[in-house]
């Protein structure tokens, strides 16, 4: 427990930060996602596009407090890969 009486979380680095460092985290990395809903649509139909994903250029200064995702990291999601 730190001095304020708050629990403290550990992370997998190994370090112990305050539970709202973690959260403020995880809404930096949340802001960024894109839902999209298939309910319903068969994955063939889904993934029946079979054009290439563009290469996507960096935007701007990074300001996020962890590092650019690598592009193609998506491509271990998909069938067959």
């Amino acid at each position: 427990m730190s001095a304020q009486g708050q629990a403290d979380e550990p992370l997998s680095l190994g370090r112990v930060v305050p539970w709202w460092h973690q959260v403020l985290f995880m809404k930096l990395r949340l802001d960024r996602v894109l839902k999209i809903d298939l309910k319903g649509m068969p994955a063939s139909e889904a993934l029946a596009c079979g054009d290439a994903l563009p290469e996507f250029k960096p935007s701007g200064k990074w300001t996020a407090p962890y590092a650019r995702y690598t592009p193609g990291w998506w491509n271990v999601f998909l069938p067959n890969h």
